[in-house]
């Protein structure tokens, strides 16, 4: 029986079903098992296995993009404006979800808070912070009760910050571009390669925040 250690290697057990067209993984929470009708317990390890960071990442925005391209099918005898339309609309539906992953799905508000912190942890990193602004990062440390002093937990907030700020900035070129390439779509046939650009861009964009 395979079982699960990582359940976030799940989303990529249920990629490799798809793609391959077998049945959906059945997960049982009681003992952490899962199975697929018809595939060996043996090849259902070794996928589960070898899942990575960057694998996950892979398969979640792949299984989003699917989601949202299933729930907004495109229209049957669509125009050439009405496919541009729905192009559209299916890459601004996929990039609020890459958004959201990218933060995690965190309130706006803690998000704002996040910006907030970074503002303070630069300062401190910089030797310009008050001892007010210190305090405020070593309440954080101090609850977090890893021995860390207001100076190390500001290094790994502006590391982190910065990963948002470069996945950020990745999603808002990537949307630029998608905007273009529906733009210049000639011909019926060419929104293909424009939502094969949203799979295979929107993927790179969550594996390098995983990485």
């Amino acid at each position: 029986m395979a079982n699960v250690t990582d359940k976030n290697a799940l989303a990529v057990l249920v990629e490799w079903a798809v793609i391959n067209g077998h049945d959906a993984p059945v997960f049982n929470a009681l003992d952490n098992s899962v199975t697929i009708s018809g595939v060996d317990d043996t090849q259902i390890q070794s996928v589960l296995d070898g899942a990575t960071v960057a694998s996950i990442a892979d398969a979640n925005t792949r299984s989003t993009i699917r989601a949202v391209q299933t729930a907004f099918p495109k229209p049957k005898n669509a125009t050439l404006e009405q496919s541009k339309e729905w192009a559209l609309m299916i890459a601004a539906k996929v990039i609020s979800q890459l958004r959201t992953l990218s933060t995690g799905g965190v309130e706006a508000a803690q998000l704002t808070g996040w910006v907030d912190k970074l503002a303070v942890a630069e300062k401190i990193a910089a030797g310009t912070a008050s001892a007010a602004e210190i305090a405020i990062i070593q309440a954080e440390a101090d609850m977090r009760d890893l021995g860390e002093t207001a100076t190390e937990l500001a290094a790994t907030i502006i590391i982190k910050g910065n990963n948002l700020r470069t996945i950020r900035s990745a999603i808002d070129g990537f949307e630029d571009k998608l905007k273009r390439n529906i733009a210049d779509i000639a011909d019926l046939p060419s929104y293909n390669t424009a939502m094969d650009a949203l799979v295979i861009d929107g993927a790179a964009i969550i594996n390098t925040l995983g990485a």
